[in-house]
């Protein structure tokens, strides 16, 4: 292989001396391409949330991040990736060409977890005057497998549970209410 003279940063941060410098082990072996570790956090997202990725930064390195569609991303050693989409879970790449010609490669998994998608239904109660309940129930539109339910009431108090039964509803439960459902992941 072929040697460089004088300082290399890269070689200098991966404990070869500076002057003469043979190649990095792994580089260009068999046409394959040394690898670096890249990282992501967090690594299985909500949909929505930001992802942040990040790898060594190499002084004079150019950067190419991809996303798992092929389209780049971010050209930076650290980048923040707002609203991750379902369409992006899988599989980061980077690309890091040094000024020594070598090409350093990482990748980073993403498993990005669906938000779960509810409709809250009540019956209506016309007139009962304390004589009927209202049924609040949670349904579930996207398949998320949903582990908590969090009704909050008009009066800012607040039940878990998938469905709910106000007994004998009267003026005083009349007003909005809000449904919460998470998942496992914690995804809302």
């Amino acid at each position: 292989g072929a040697t460089t003279e004088g300082p290399l940063p890269v070689r200098q941060h991966l404990g070869q001396r500076l002057g003469r410098a043979a190649p990095l082990p792994g580089d260009h072996l068999g046409g394959q391409r040394a690898t670096v570790a890249a990282g992501g956090f967090p690594s299985n997202p909500c949909e929505g949330e930001t992802v942040s990725f990040f790898v060594n930064s190499y002084p004079g390195a150019t950067y190419k991040w991809k996303d798992p569609l092929g389209n780049v991303v971010s050209m930076s050693s650290f980048f923040n990736l707002n609203s991750i989409s379902m369409l992006q879970s899988g599989t980061f790449t980077v690309e890091i060409d040094l000024p020594s010609n070598c090409t350093l490669t990482g990748s980073v998994d993403v498993i990005v977890n669906p938000n779960p998608q509810i409709t809250a239904i009540a019956n209506d109660l016309l007139c009962t005057d304390g004589t009927g309940d209202i049924q609040l129930n949670g349904e579930v539109l996207n398949g998320a497998v949903v582990m908590e339910w969090k009704w909050v009431y008009p009066d800012q108090t607040f039940a878990f549970g998938q469905n709910q039964t106000i007994s004998d509803a009267g003026v005083d439960d009349a007003g909005i209410y809000i449904l919460t459902a998470t998942t496992a992941n914690g995804c809302m």
